[in-house]
């Protein structure tokens, strides 16, 4: 499959939605229960995402050929924001491809120390690409449920 790699349109919003919330729900019950799932999943809204743009975070979006989109990326100054893939897609190397993007724009803007706060279950996928846990703790997700995540990070300078 030809992935492509573009900017966030306005009318994307939907998509993103649908990808987010879709990646938030399909992960396995070892990490979150339901509850949790759908605690971490609530609220979240088509227009938030422009409105995210709007105040300073950018978004890479990865697609089919013929536009149908698959992934995205978004990071701000310093720190990786969201990555989510479309759970019928993740394991075909398009997190990779989304992630290494973002620390790229990031270097080019100077950023030397990549930082994101994770979900316990792309861990592993982070640490794969050499992150390092700084902290574990427990917060407050949008549902108002607590969850717990993981802060980590990444030297910018070393690649």
């Amino acid at each position: 499959m030809t992935i492509i790699l573009r900017d966030f349109r306005d009318s994307d919003g939907p998509a993103l939605l649908a990808i987010h919330s879709g990646a938030i729900l399909a992960t396995g019950d070892e990490f979150y229960t339901e509850a949790e799932r759908r605690s971490w999943a609530y609220g979240l809204m088509a227009e938030g995402y422009a409105r995210a743009r709007d105040g300073g975070e950018t978004f890479v979006l990865a697609t089919t050929a013929n536009d149908i989109i698959i992934g995205f990326c978004s990071w701000d100054a310093q720190q990786v924001v969201g990555l989510y893939v479309d759970p019928r897609q993740q394991g075909r190397g398009i997190g990779s491809l989304l992630l290494r993007h973002g620390e790229d724009a990031m270097r080019h803007r100077g950023v030397t120390l990549s930082r994101i706060h994770s979900s316990l279950p792309a861990v592993s996928f982070y640490e794969t690409h050499g992150y390092v846990v700084t902290s574990r703790a427990m917060h407050s997700s949008r549902g108002g449920l607590p969850m717990a995540d993981a802060m980590l990070e990444k030297s910018l300078t070393q690649e």
